[in-house]
C-alpha cells in the first residue's frame, strides 16, 4: 500500500463512538473474561473509524457495530463444524430479517447481537430502503459463505488458487461494508462497469491483505487451510516467503485496475446523485488504507508489536499454540502479547 493514493484517515467521532460501541458490545457477554479482555485489546471499532472516516456520527456507529458483529460471529463459527454453522447462521439471517421480535430462549447469542444491531441502525436513520436492502442480501451471502468454509474445515479440504475466490469473496466481509458506503445509489450505478471493476479489485486486495497478515495467528491455530497465502504455496510448491511476493505482485495489479477504473468514471448523473457517487467512491477507495491500518494499529494479528511490524515488515511466525475444545462458551480468543512470550520461552 505504499502508493495508495488514499492516506489513512480517522473518524474525528471516533474516540466517543467507540467507546459507545464496545461497551455495547460488552453487554451481550458473549466470551468469558480472559476471551473478553483480548477481545477488548482488538480495537475493533476502530476498523470502523478507519473505514468510515467520513461518515456521520450515526453511521459510524452503524459501522462500529458491524465489525463488532463481524468479530464476535468469527470468532463463534472458526472453531464450528458446519452443521453448528449452520444453526449460527440461521438464527442471524432470521434475526436479520426480523429486528423487532425477540429472540428464542436458549438460543446462541449471535442471534440477539445481530437483531439488536441491525434495529439500532435501522431506527438511527444511518441506513436508507435501498441500502437495507443491498445490506441484507451481501450479508446473508456472507454469513452463508461461511457454513461453505466449515465444511470444507471438516472434510479438510483445500481449495485450488482459482476456486478459492468463489468462497473467500463472501467470508472477506466487504460488500456488507459496501452497501452502508453505497447509500442510495441507484442500480444502474451500482452495476455500472467501473463500479463493478472498482469493488472486485477492493475486494481481491482485502483478501490478499488479510489473508498476508492473518496467516500467522492462522497457522498458530493450526487453521490456516482457508488463507490465500498457503494456498498459493500448496499450488505453486513455493516457500512462505515466495508465496507472499507472488501476492504482493498480484496486489500492486488489482491496485493498477482500480486506478484505471476510478479515473476513467465520469459521473453524468443529477447534482444530488454526483454528490452522493463521490461520496460512495471516496469510501470505497479508502477503504483498503483504513483496513489495512487497522490490522497494524490494532492487536489482533501483533499484539503490541503493529508498529514494529509495520515497518519492519517482518514478523515471528507463533507455534501451534491454540489447541482444544473452543466451542461457544469455550470460544478462545489468544492475547497475541502473551503468544509473543511463549514463543521466546520456546526459543530460550
Amino acid at each position: 500500500m505504499d502508493h495508495w493514493p488514499w492516506p489513512r484517515s480517522i473518524n474525528p467521532n471516533a474516540e466517543e463512538v467507540m467507546a459507545a460501541s464496545a461497551e455495547g458490545c460488552r453487554s451481550f457477554h458473549a466470551f468469558n473474561t480472559t476471551s473478553q479482555r483480548a477481545f477488548d485489546k482488538c480495537k475493533v471499532g476502530l476498523c470502523g473509524a478507519l473505514v468510515y472516516p467520513f461518515s456521520n456520527r450515526e453511521l459510524l456507529r452503524t459501522g462500529c457495530d458491524l465489525f463488532n458483529l463481524f468479530f464476535t460471529f468469527d470468532h463463534y463459527t472458526d472453531v464450528e463444524d458446519a452443521e453448528g454453522c449452520q444453526k449460527m447462521v440461521d438464527a442471524v439471517i432470521d434475526a436479520l430479517h426480523h429486528p423487532d421480535q425477540p429472540r428464542l430462549e436458549g438460543e446462541v447469542i449471535l442471534g440477539e447481537i445481530t437483531r439488536r444491531f441491525w434495529a439500532r441502525a435501522i431506527e438511527s436513520g444511518s441506513v436508507g430502503p435501498v441500502a437495507q436492502s443491498r445490506f441484507v442480501d451481501y450479508f446473508t451471502k456472507y454469513v452463508r459463505s461461511v457454513v461453505d468454509e466449515a465444511a470444507d474445515r471438516d472434510k479438510d479440504i483445500y481449495r485450488s488458487v482459482d476456486g478459492y475466490p468463489a468462497i473467500r469473496r463472501d467470508t472477506v466481509g466487504f460488500r456488507p461494508l459496501y452497501a452502508l458506503m453505497l447509500q442510495e445509489l441507484p442500480d444502474e450505478i451500482v452495476y455500472h462497469p467501473a463500479m463493478v471493476e472498482m469493488s472486485a479489485c477492493v475486494t481481491d486486495m482485502l483478501i490478499i491483505d488479510n489473508d498476508i497478515i492473518s496467516y500467522n495467528t492462522e497457522q498458530s491455530a493450526g487453521d490456516a487451510r482457508h488463507n490465500l497465502v498457503t494456498i498459493t504455496m500448496l499450488e505453486h510448491k513455493l516457500l512462505l516467503g515466495d508465496a507472499i511476493n507472488l501476492l504482493v505482485q498480484q496486489h500492486i495489479t488489482l491496485q493498477e485496475r482500480f486506478l484505471k477504473a476510478y479515473h476513467s468514471f465520469d459521473p453524468q448523473w443529477d447534482a444530488f446523485t454526483n454528490q452522493q457517487l463521490r461520496e460512495a467512491l471516496r469510501d470505497v477507495a479508502n477503504c483498503p488504507r483504513g483496513a489495512y491500518c487497522w490490522h497494524f494499529e490494532c492487536g489482533r494479528y501483533f499484539g503490541s508489536k503493529g508498529a514494529e511490524v509495520a515497518m519492519t515488515h517482518r514478523v515471528q511466525l507463533l507455534p501451534q499454540l491454540l489447541n482444544g475444545d473452543r466451542r461457544q462458551e469455550n470460544v478462545v480468543i489468544p492475547d497475541i502479547d502473551e503468544l509473543w512470550g511463549k514463543t521466546e520461552e520456546l526459543a530460550v
